[in-house]
């Protein structure tokens, strides 16, 4: 009987741990640093332009690390304008400009895959977002509606 008694005050203790534990980790979660939020893109969204395309601008709400951004083609290609674990140089603020290798002529829609991070340094927690933003080259000037 006493080897029962013993089993259940260690799942009580356990449980009361965790529940301990849960609560003491409740109020540090409340103080998580918000995801940084992307303001504006150009291309915008869905936005169709005529060609040629030679730089993408990223607006942050706030002042981020940039992680990477990168543009995939209508033909699947990954064009890498930075990445910050592959030799980019550092990038830090709430705006950017980044001008392409070549400028983008083919028409189709593309995709900017975008990645950023705030880290609070007093703690060193973190927050990210990683998403994308489309846009479609047209075949020539944008048509009038005429």
């Amino acid at each position: 009987m006493r080897k029962s008694h013993m089993m259940v005050a260690c799942a009580a203790l356990t449980f009361l741990g965790a529940l301990g534990g849960t609560m003491v980790s409740t109020p540090l979660q409340a103080l998580e640093l918000p995801a940084p939020e992307l303001m504006f893109v150009f291309p915008a969204d869905q936005q169709q332009i005529a060609a040629p395309l030679s730089e993408i601008s990223l607006m942050f709400t706030a002042p981020v690390d940039l992680v990477s951004v990168a543009i995939i083609t209508p033909d699947q290609q990954r064009i890498v304008l930075h990445d910050a674990f592959n030799g980019s140089e550092e990038k830090k603020g709430d705006s950017f400009t980044l001008s392409l290798p070549q400028p983008l002529t083919m028409p189709g829609t593309y995709l900017i895959d975008y990645s950023a991070s705030v880290t609070d340094p007093s703690d060193r927690s973190a927050s990210s977002t990683s998403s994308y933003s489309g846009f479609i080259i047209t075949e020539g000037v944008a048509e009038s509606g005429e």
